[in-house]
């Protein structure tokens, strides 16, 4: 699954793109889900595209089907539609490895128009925080 997740990454046509990895059992990526869902909704705006991947398998005897029931739950509160990419949690060291994430969630990633990394938040990101990743990731889109 991390293939998948590196291939959408990797190959979205020159789009700018801000990553955010979570999970429902994580208060502070809980937290700041509803300031995400509202830059996307300017990243969107601003041809900056803004997706979600979700790090709940990872615990013991997590189900699927629990955790789209809480993810569903928690949309409520989202003003812009977050997509959210789900994954075994035998792939969490080698996402960790791939995309250099320190362990601890949350952390959201901006990558520029050419698939590199142009900023990160470690830990609960700010609203202000959250537009300075727009800004960056925005700014590196090729112009024409």
């Amino acid at each position: 699954e991390l293939a998948e997740i590196q291939e959408f990454v990797d190959g979205r046509d020159g789009v700018p793109l801000l990553v955010n990895f979570w999970a429902t059992w994580c208060s502070p990526c809980v937290e700041e889900m509803p300031a995400l869902a509202r830059a996307a909704g300017r990243g969107s705006d601003l041809g900056v595209r803004v997706i979600t991947i979700s790090f709940d398998m990872m615990a013991p005897a997590a189900n699927m089907n629990s955790i789209r029931k809480n993810v569903l739950a928690l949309r409520r509160d989202w003003t812009f539609p977050l997509p959210v990419f789900y994954f075994s949690g035998m792939d969490y060291d080698a996402i960790n490895a791939a995309f250099g994430l320190p362990g601890p969630i949350p952390v959201t990633l901006a990558f520029d128009a050419a698939g590199n990394e142009v900023g990160r938040i470690e830990g609960k990101a700010s609203e202000e925080g959250l537009n300075r990743l727009l800004t960056a990731a925005r700014n590196s889109h090729p112009t024409r």
